[in-house]
């Protein structure tokens, strides 16, 4: 995502499905002059602004860079929002979508969709989009994923979930997402 950063002209981001799980990204734009706006379903930590579960809607605005990581999973019509997320950027404004490719169900509030560099490519043609990469990123931990899924589940005290993770542990496959990077000519 920094490397998307390093082109001239970057000055505002929205990054859908951002409500604060496991961590959040706009601390790494904070203080560079960025106008970063999160959206998501419902007001929470790193909501600005809340949109329909629709996935069409207008902000009135228009992005260099539109994100979604690890939204596209929970919704249930993928293909209409990537079309409202490529609505929202500028000419030449590139988009990031970082979606699983193996990882357990979880709801947020739906899980319905895994993803591979044909769904990305699917995606992108469906918005009008070039497909500039996509991959598999075979990096991620499965223990870095349970240990964030069992803070998660805590703070929402939901401890016996929390402990059936924590025991199920040693037994998850790691973690792989598939990213995608679009470009809007």
């Amino acid at each position: 995502l920094m490397d998307l950063l390093k082109g001239k002209g970057v000055r505002s981001i929205l990054d859908v499905g951002s409500a604060e799980h496991n961590g959040e990204v706009r601390s790494f734009f904070r203080d560079n002059g960025i106008t970063y706006v999160g959206v998501d379903i419902e007001k929470r930590k790193g909501v600005d602004k809340v949109i329909s579960k629709d996935c069409v809607w207008n902000l009135g605005m228009k992005y260099n860079i539109v994100m979604a990581l690890n939204t596209f999973e929970h919704v249930d019509k993928p293909w209409v929002l990537i079309k409202t997320m490529a609505n929202h950027l500028v000419d030449n404004g590139t988009m990031l979508v970082v979606a699983p490719f193996s990882f357990q169900f979880h709801r947020h509030p739906i899980d319905c969709w895994r993803y591979t560099p044909d769904s990305m490519k699917v995606l992108a043609n469906e918005a009008g989009l070039n497909l500039i990469e996509s991959y598999l990123d075979y990096e991620a931990s499965a223990t870095w994923g349970a240990l964030s899924d069992i803070v998660w589940l805590i703070k929402r005290k939901q401890f016996k979930n929390a402990f059936d993770v924590f025991i199920d542990c040693p037994f998850r496959p790691p973690a792989i997402h598939c990213v995608g990077i679009m470009k809007k000519s």
